[in-house]
């Protein structure tokens, strides 16, 4: 088969498993849509409430223009984006090797039908992974518009916005290095039911000491050293520092310097423990 034939063949077989991923969430959309919405204003109405009521005007806050609900709001609307890369590789494999469909009468897992079918395993990858980042995406434009046009979040007439970008993709790359190690867990420790200790950790720990919702020095010393060592304590730092403070792209250098770290190590170190636990996968016979 030649380049493109494949090439035809495999964008087809990407809009057919992105279809059904879209049927499968929104089968009812005239149903589930009004509610997810609904959900999304409410969310964000409750932490524009809530900065209202006890943001105040911190000296914490004054590198980020002082704007406790604008804090507030793009921690909370950036966090969604890191949600996403920190769990997307585990839900990939979870999705492909516990998932299970019919195939001429007979129930097999998704990654058994991709093999039967001859189809690339990326493919269906790539599907899933562009509809679940589609998603989370929209979600993050919901709240980032409804805080400047709903509930009054002001950013920087100087931001830096190819700054926060370039905090953005660091700090997104570095968490889909964390996400390689959640989803080697698969094989290593046997984490198939949606909580493994890795993932869990991080998730844990950034929601309260990476700055979603507040500066991370008002933490204790003990959390505050802990904050040190995640990607979203800089990346959430930078994204701010860029879009309220008007920070510059050298004045962020430090924050890109450190990220980039982050993104040579995790990302070898993560690929290459996922494709160890292929191997123990195939050795225990649980993979094909």
């Amino acid at each position: 088969m030649s380049l493109f034939k494949r090439m035809k063949r495999n964008a087809r077989l990407f809009w057919m498993f992105f279809k059904r991923n879209v049927l499968g969430h929104y089968s009812y959309i005239e149903w589930f849509l009004p509610f997810d919405i609904l959900n999304l204003i409410v969310g964000i109405a409750s932490w524009y409430f809530y900065g209202l009521t006890f943001g105040g005007r911190s000296p914490l806050l004054e590198p980020y223009g002082g704007d406790f609900v604008a804090f507030l709001i793009l921690g909370v609307a950036f966090n969604t984006l890191f949600s996403f890369a920190l769990t997307s590789v585990y839900a990939v494999v979870v999705n492909m090797y516990q998932a299970q469909i019919s195939y001429g009468g007979v129930r097999v897992t998704m990654a058994d039908y991709l093999a039967l079918a001859k189809i690339p395993w990326s493919v269906y990858a790539a599907s899933y992974l562009f509809w679940e980042g589609l998603m989370n995406v929209i979600t993050f434009v919901a709240y980032f518009f409804a805080g400047l046009y709903l509930f009054g979040m002001s950013i920087n007439p100087n931001a830096n916005y190819l700054g926060g970008f370039i905090a953005l993709i660091l700090g997104f790359v570095s968490m889909l290095g964390i996400s390689m190690f959640s989803a080697s867990m698969v094989w290593l420790m046997g984490a198939w039911h949606g909580v493994e200790p890795i993932n869990w950790i991080v998730t844990l720990l950034a929601g309260l000491v990476s700055g979603v919702y507040f500066p991370p020095d008002v933490l204790p010393d003990v959390l505050r050293i802990a904050s040190n060592y995640l990607p979203q304590t800089y990346t959430l730092k930078a994204i701010r520092l860029a879009l309220l403070g008007g920070y510059g792209n050298t004045q962020l250098l430090p924050y890109f310097s450190i990220l980039t770290v982050y993104v040579i190590v995790l990302i070898p170190s993560g690929a290459f423990l996922l494709k160890y636990s292929f191997k123990v996968a195939r050795r225990k016979a649980t993979l094909m």
